[in-house]
């Protein structure tokens, strides 16, 4: 609301009731003097309805200008504060008592608002400083890992494999078991790896062709084979050969693998994990199923949060961090793309979409 508009409704509202007011007055003061005076007396009574107009409005004029102006200046004042503006005072001598202790009542909510602001700037500054020391311990801790857990992974092939001498039954499985939770281990730092890297800003990718078939899904479904093998589920691979894309083969990789190995861990016994393909309008979409209990909507919305796990008795033993999905997100947006679940009637799909090229080979469908 303008000044102007607020001035001239105040202005024509005091005009109208003076107005009325001084007609009033002097038309009754005609009614009441007309039998006693001479008739030439009576021309005294439009002169007085005239000096009484002009006498409202000029106090109309001034009692506008004065309301119009102390009200104009608490508009602004309190467009201030919703703009986030806090601290903004307005002058408390307007020459009407009650616009005063308004504008004293204003000012001291206004002044309240701007110190709590400034309290509340602070805390965010030391929250996020907080928030960065701790990504740079993860992100630390994280790569010092890489390194000792590869090491150890390399003693504990040697030792399987019998390079550093024979070993018997028991030894060998008790290695395996080891490999398995080393495995695990290894996955988990290179989640927390990345998650340093995108709370910092710093996930940058690296792009270039890469065939999803041949470079990542072929790959990663290799690298899984075992697990899969200990649930006795059926890997299967469509994915289109000719398909490609410029990505991050690395990053990549690290989504595929996390998706597969969940479709993996959350599938049941002797199912299936099917990964597919197809074109959608200059986009690939690479679909990744598996047989497990159809996740309802609730569930859904805490899917690709991080350190989210769903609350499902099937599941609870199932180890992880709650990272996968979050990563494997974050990646996915990063090369322009997006990532959504639908569930199935005996299972669960997990999709993503990404912008595609295309080459010209042959593989089997199947791994």
């Amino acid at each position: 609301m303008n000044a102007g508009p607020l001035k001239i409704r105040i202005l024509l509202l005091f005009m109208a009731v003076l107005i009325v007011l001084s007609a009033s007055l002097a038309t009754a003061g005609y009614y009441l003097l007309k039998k006693d005076v001479p008739n030439n007396t009576l021309l005294i009574f439009p002169a007085i309805i005239i000096v009484t107009m002009g006498l409202a409005t000029g106090l109309s004029f001034i009692l506008a200008w004065r309301i119009s102006k102390s009200l104009t200046n608490v508009i602004n004042a309190m467009k201030k504060l919703a703009d986030g503006e806090p601290g903004y005072v307005i002058a408390t001598q307007s020459g009407i008592r009650e616009l005063n202790k308004f504008a004293v009542s204003f000012n001291e909510i206004s002044e309240q608002l701007a110190e709590r602001e400034k309290n509340l700037r602070l805390s965010n500054d030391m929250l996020a400083d907080l928030n960065r020391r701790y990504y740079d311990l993860i992100g630390f801790v994280s790569h010092e890992l890489k390194g000792i857990v590869g090491a150890v992974i390399m003693n504990v092939y040697a030792v399987r494999d019998g390079l550093l001498g024979e070993i018997n039954e028991k030894q060998e499985k008790a290695l395996e078991g080891a490999k398995k939770s080393l495995n695990d281990l290894t996955a988990s730092v290179r989640k927390y790896h990345n998650l340093s890297k995108i709370e910092k800003g710093e996930l940058n990718t690296r792009k270039k062709t890469v065939a999803i078939k041949k470079d990542v899904f072929n790959i990663v479904a290799d690298s899984l084979s075992a697990l899969a093998a200990r649930k006795n589920i059926k890997i299967i691979n469509e994915v289109d050969a000719e398909l490609q894309v410029m990505a991050d083969l690395e990053l990549l990789q690290a989504a595929a693998n996390n998706l597969m190995t969940n479709a993996i861990k959350y599938g049941g016994d002797n199912g299936i994990t099917k990964v597919s393909s197809r074109e959608s309008k200059g986009q690939i979409e690479v679909e990744i199923y598996n047989d497990s209990a159809p996740i309802n909507e609730k569930q859904k919305e805490k899917l690709f949060q991080r350190f989210s796990r769903l609350d499902n008795p099937a599941t609870q033993n199932v180890k992880g961090a709650g990272l996968g999905l979050f990563v494997t997100k974050q990646i996915i947006e990063r090369h322009g793309g997006k990532i959504w679940i639908e569930p199935k009637e005996k299972g669960n799909s997990f999709i993503f979409q990404l912008p595609m090229q295309r080459i010209h080979s042959k593989e089997n469908n199947y791994v």
